[in-house]
């Protein structure tokens, strides 16, 4: 079973070394001072780097056609930080304003993660079933509001955080939570062929 994780590292476009995401979990102090970093200088490096690979390591770039050509860069330097990530700039898009969310992917066999995975899944698919049934009725009352709902029950907000974070207090053990955001008017969608 593949798993999927929410990536504190938002602007790490290609991970696929098993090292280096052996490096994320064991060392996500050093991953974050250096995410920080990118974060401060991304409209650099997403305007003068497209393309290109990039390893952010110890407050640095190491730039390279190539995933490795990157890697050595840093090793040239004598660089050894264990929260080092490299990351591919897309060819188009905008700068730093707009970094793109991705995740980290990891294969998993182990029973008992299996499990809380499935049930994670059944969980989610309660609340989102919920409110697909409540749905007409949450959005008349909510338009403009987060709506995450957390053991088949809404929890509304004017913030998404603020909704999680009430959803969290009721239901603890319910990591199915199902965020929404009811748009702030009516609107009709025409379909055309």
């Amino acid at each position: 079973m593949i798993k999927v994780l929410p990536s504190p590292l938002m602007a790490i476009r290609e991970m696929t070394d098993p090292a280096d995401l052996a490096r994320a979990q064991a060392h996500p102090e050093e991953f974050d001072r250096n995410w920080i970093w990118l974060k401060a200088h991304a409209t650099e490096i997403y305007t003068r780097h497209r393309g290109k690979y990039v390893v952010v390591a110890a407050g640095q770039k190491f730039i390279g056609e190539t995933a490795n050509e990157a890697w050595s860069r840093a090793a040239e330097a004598g660089i050894d930080d264990k929260g080092s990530f490299i990351m591919q700039v897309p060819k188009r898009g905008s700068g730093g304003a707009s970094i793109p969310s991705v995740v980290m992917v990891m294969e998993t066999d182990d029973p008992d993660e299996l499990a809380l995975s499935q049930e994670q899944v059944e969980q989610f698919n309660c609340n989102a079933n919920w409110l697909e049934v409540h749905g007409d009725e949450i959005f008349a009352l909510y338009r403009g509001k987060y709506v995450c709902v957390a053991g088949e029950e809404p929890f509304v907000a004017e913030t998404a955080s603020e909704a999680i974070a009430l959803a969290k207090a009721a239901h603890p053990e319910d990591h199915g939570r199902f965020l929404y955001r009811v748009p702030k008017e009516k609107t009709a969608w025409t379909y055309a062929s």
